[in-house]
């Protein structure tokens, strides 16, 4: 896997102008196979409502593109954005010194580092293409109005999470709606609020339009508005109520704008909206393996495709497998490692555990088959803990599919439903201070977690229990989504991510002592990533967050 050097926001200037269409990462067939355009006039990017689908293709390909118009390297989550939002939390160990991974990982980043680099140049790249998209396609006659209608709100809602994550990452961001990137050298930061205020307006009007189901496989719906929503609304209410700002001094990134019960209200009603609407799949093993990327449709409101096509994979082999040889048995890097806080949070039983934390994989392992592809299957984790690796996706035997073997089909779930139940429990509690509402919605998302059996339904609930319900809801947030990227902004936004590293152990595993480096590199104001040193020298209207 090379690794490009990404340059500045201005290059993405240039690329309107050659506005490259990749694949969709659906799982339709027929919308894969639409051929990839380049270097085209952008007058005649979109003159009908074929092309019109087409530079919609373009919008959602951010999400997980290698690289946009030949700048940057799977700055999105095809890859980087696992470790920005993974790294550097109590659940996962640091296991790199390589110059990619090594400083999101340890909280040794600066302005000049890659993935904070590129991530800002990708989304970017992302909102613009919305943005062309936006301007011209008011003047194109469709058959029929709703499907232009649908179009429009599938692009606000790809620009509403692509500034979302860009407020996430960096705080306050400069906001632009110019159709060819013209502004991108001379906007200044915008304050959070405003960021948050243009968010809120893309993602509402997406939820008003777009339909219940999106008739393409993997494409946002009315659903996958209402997640992200109630992620902004769940994140500000409770950033506000722990005070976060006193982790910082960057003025544009404060919140005394914001009402804590108003917004946890507001979340309330619309993730209460979702209740019902979705429902967890059966196995939960089956969200995390390629053969089943169909069946996770039912659970997942909106997430990032990947297939047999080379340029639409996922690439989780660094970290997020089972430690081995790539090329000979499927095994990963294992630059990332699970933490003994982690492990400690499950019990035995749990189906959870066993998929998430895993021993490492040998030729000798045994192999398994799953839906007819072969796997090797993990050894156990020995009692010094030395193997112990992050698996909870796997690698196939080498060849099981027409791809190079660290490319992964599977795709990566960003909201399901099981998220959904869990900030639901956390909504009864903080809206409607109802404990026992919020214990159920805990309980149906263990059931899965022991295949339904209500008996061990009842052994996880009693050793899952604490007196703080709050404290409850954060562990079984770690046990069930672990390492899909919502961690890191969770411990941001109940205010505890200072104490959670101060306590981090250094013992009980082969890799935890490498905890130190995260006690020793944290400092408050590292919430906030620093914006990039290229744009700073680019665009002198930008502002540096505090601490850099």
């Amino acid at each position: 896997m090379k690794q490009k050097i990404l340059i500045n926001m201005n290059a993405f200037t240039s690329f309107l102008f050659g506005f490259t269409f990749l694949w969709c990462m659906t799982s339709c067939d027929d919308f894969l196979e639409v051929s990839p355009k380049s270097k085209i006039d952008p007058e005649f990017l979109i003159v009908d409502s074929v092309s019109a689908e087409t530079a919609l293709t373009g919008i959602y390909n951010i999400l997980n593109a290698s690289d946009v118009n030949g700048e940057g390297n799977a700055a999105t989550f095809r890859r980087n954005m696992l470790y920005l939002l993974n790294g550097g939390t109590d659940e996962t160990v640091p296991n790199s010194n390589q110059v990619l991974y090594q400083p999101y990982l340890t909280y040794t980043y600066n302005d000049s580092d890659i993935m904070g680099r590129e991530a800002w140049l990708f989304f970017y790249a992302g909102i613009k293409r919305a943005n062309f998209f936006l301007a011209k396609i008011e003047a194109i006659e469709f058959e029929g109005e709703v499907r232009k209608t649908e179009q429009i709100a599938e692009a606000r809602f790809l620009r509403g999470i692509y500034y979302q994550y860009l407020a996430w990452l960096y705080g306050g961001v400069p906001i632009t709606k110019s159709p060819n990137g013209s502004d991108a050298d001379s906007l200044s930061r915008a304050s959070l609020q405003e960021v948050y205020t243009q968010i809120e307006e893309d993602l509402l009007f997406a939820y008003q339009n777009l339909p219940l189901q999106n008739a393409k496989a993997g494409r946002a719906d009315k659903w996958s508005a209402a997640g992200y929503l109630s992620k902004m609304y769940l994140y500000l209410a409770s950033a506000k109520e722990n005070n976060i700002d006193r982790y910082h001094s960057t003025e544009i990134n404060t919140l005394d704008w914001v009402e804590s019960e108003r917004y946890y209200q507001k979340g309330y009603e619309i993730n209460s909206a979702i209740i019902g609407q979705k429902q967890l799949v059966e196995n939960y093993i089956h969200l995390f393996r390629a053969e089943t990327n169909q069946e996770t449709y039912s659970e997942v409101l909106f997430g990032v495709e990947a297939t047999n096509n080379q340029d639409v994979i996922m690439i989780y082999v660094n970290g997020f497998i089972p430690q081995g040889n790539i090329n000979t048995n499927g095994g990963g890097y294992g630059i990332v490692r699970p933490s003994v806080e982690l492990i400690n949070q499950y019990h035995s039983k749990d189906v959870r555990f066993k998929n998430n934390v895993t021993g490492n994989i040998t030729n000798q392992s045994t192999k398994e088959n799953f839906f007819g592809v072969d796997y090797y299957m993990p050894t156990p984790i020995n009692l010094s803990k030395t193997n112990i690796s992050v698996g909870k996706w796997r690698q196939p035997v080498p060849g099981s599919y027409p791809l190079e073997p660290w490319a992964s089909p599977c795709n990566f779930q960003l909201i399901r439903y099981a998220d959904i139940l869990l900030m639901q429990a956390e909504y009864e509690v903080k809206v409607n201070a109802n404990e026992t509402a919020a214990r159920n919605y805990l309980r149906e998302v263990r059931r899965r977690a022991v295949n339904g059996d209500e008996q061990l339904t009842n052994e996880l609930t009693f050793t899952y229990k604490k007196y703080d319900v709050m404290e409850e809801i954060r562990a079984e947030r770690s046990r069930e989504l672990c390492y899909e990227g919502w961690r890191k902004l969770d411990l941001i936004r109940w205010g505890i991510m200072e104490e959670t590293i101060n306590d981090l152990t250094l013992e009980g595993s082969g890799f935890q002592s490498q905890m130190q480096l995260l006690k020793s590199n944290f400092s408050t104001y590292k919430i906030w990533l620093p914006i990039p040193s290229t744009e700073l020298i680019l665009n002198t209207n930008l502002t540096q967050n505090s601490g850099y």
